[in-house]
């Protein structure tokens, strides 16, 4: 039997069924409970329980997953944006990240003004398309990917959506800008996990 407090590997054996129950993180196999992650062992003797507590891994961003980010330069028509949460797979909670983390987005088609694409400060949800070369390649083609938050360019106030689709609206000097709107533009539980309000882990 594995000691309470041991380092095990995913499929290493803790105890026997006719000793412990097994508990978190564990499975039965032909009558050996085994860990089902790395982590280490925690025996509860009270209860004859043996459970394992995860260790965390480094957190990996890669192809499939969402992104929150801020664009924060423009060359070109490349985006680099300052990636600030992530969504792995597309599914379940966002995940704050504490480490600078940044990628490139693309616009989905050919453009001669890429202004009319997104802007520096503009805030946008993208996908994950490639890490060629270590670089996070992300692209906002579709209809839920784009931006979801921009500001006018004279004023700076934060745009509203126009009547037309891809058009934004200042409330305060009433200029006219265009973007790839993300059908999710504006929408508020976005914008509050995009400014840490509704984040339920960080890394």
């Amino acid at each position: 039997m594995k000691k309470d407090g041991e380092k095990v590997s995913p499929g290493d054996p803790l105890a026997l069924i006719e000793e412990f129950i097994g508990g978190r993180n564990t499975y039965i196999d032909d009558s050996v409970i085994r860990s089902s992650v790395a982590g280490v062992v925690k025996v509860d003797w009270k209860n004859r329980i043996i459970d394992v507590e995860p260790i965390k891994q480094p957190l990996t961003i890669d192809v499939g997953d969402e992104i929150l980010g801020k664009i924060f330069h423009i060359s070109g028509v490349f985006g680099y944006v300052e990636i600030e949460l992530v969504r792995k797979e597309g599914k379940g909670p966002w995940i704050l990240l504490r480490g600078k983390y940044t990628g490139v987005v693309y616009p989905p088609t050919r453009v001669t003004d890429v202004g009319s694409t997104y802007h520096v400060r503009d805030e946008i949800l993208a996908r994950v398309e490639s890490t060629l070369n270590r670089t996070l390649h992300l692209s906002i083609r579709g209809l839920r990917y784009g931006v979801v938050r921009a500001f006018c360019k004279t004023c700076r106030t934060e745009l509203v959506r126009g009547d037309e689709p891809g058009k934004l609206v200042c409330p305060t000097c009433r200029s006219i800008e265009t973007r790839k709107v993300s059908r999710l533009y504006g929408n508020t539980t976005i914008i509050k996990t995009l400014h840490k309000e509704k984040v339920l882990n960080t890394w």
